[in-house]
């Protein structure tokens, strides 16, 4: 699903070094069921149901633009796609198009650690420091993979400026590997902690690409999406973005209640709380080219 109104896709979420550009179905597109013939399931739920009438109202009022799916023990109930994958030339949002899902690409980070693991190459009890230099010594000596994939590290990131535009992957490759090593230890390994650091999935990323000898972006194309026939799927730079009808553009609340398209208007904050522009405190994550 792509929320229209950007909240928890924040221009730097969305553009991340890190997260999934974009997700997708296959380009196929998924079939519509019909909700009499599974046996206790409410019509309600079917096209033409209770359920697709109030998506299609949310939509009417640019409340919700997106492809929905709705299954029933494996057999499709729902498929349906509302609103515009790119209002500025009128494309429609249908099955096949991929939305960006931001933060939510983290866990392929800890598919590709574990894969990893399995393979013997790494040990979640490894350091920092067992793959990857350059870092303080309370880092690299201390803090694990577990506990960056549990949250649990004690890091903090620096913040990012929230204009930055990138020209290319190497440059935000480069970035990174320097953001990541200005990261603090506040607190002991293996305590829990309400905070957020992108180094807690930047720094996993990057012993990926150290152990495997490719970039994340491909090793996780090759070994998770192509393995798992996710067709539609994939990280994509600015200008792909910009240019391939099959992605679909977020959009970020102004002050004046407009939203703007975030792909052709890096430049922008928004005005929601959980985006830049509104409170710069909280523009901790990385951005995209």
């Amino acid at each position: 699903m792509n929320l229209d109104s950007v909240r928890g896709i924040g221009r730097r979420r969305l553009l991340g070094w890190g997260g999934l550009a974009a997700a997708g179905a296959p380009l196929a597109g998924a079939q519509l069921g019909r909700p009499d013939s599974f046996s206790g399931l409410p019509p309600e739920t079917g096209p033409g149901g209770a359920y697709d009438r109030y998506l299609a109202e949310l939509a009417a009022k640019g409340e919700f633009s997106g492809v929905v799916l709705l299954s029933h023990r494996g057999r499709t109930v729902l498929s349906r796609a509302y609103g515009l994958a790119d209002r500025e030339k009128g494309i429609r949002n249908h099955p096949g198009i991929a939305v960006s899902i931001s933060s939510a690409g983290k866990p392929f980070c800890a598919v590709a650690i574990l894969q990893l693991v399995q393979q013997g190459r790494v040990k979640l009890t490894d350091t920092v420091g067992t793959h990857l230099t350059g870092f303080a010594d309370e880092i690299a000596e201390r803090v694990t993979i577990h506990h960056m994939l549990t949250s649990t590290a004690g890091l903090s990131s620096p913040a990012q400026d929230p204009q930055r535009i990138f020209t290319s992957r190497d440059e935000v490759h480069e970035y990174h590997e320097r953001w990541t090593r200005q990261a603090t230890l506040v607190a002991a390994p293996g305590t829990s902690s309400d905070g957020h650091s992108g180094a807690d999935f930047a720094i996993p990323a990057q012993i990926v690409e150290a152990v495997t000898g490719m970039t994340y972006w491909d090793y996780v194309e090759k070994h998770i999406f192509a393995r798992a026939g996710m067709t539609g799927s994939g990280f994509y730079t600015r200008p792909r973005w910009l240019t391939d009808e099959h992605i679909a553009h977020s959009y970020m609340l102004q002050a004046d209640g407009s939203r703007v398209d975030v792909v052709r208007n890096l430049d922008k904050g928004s005005e929601d709380p959980f985006q830049p522009g509104k409170n710069p405190a909280r523009s901790v994550s990385s951005q995209r080219i």
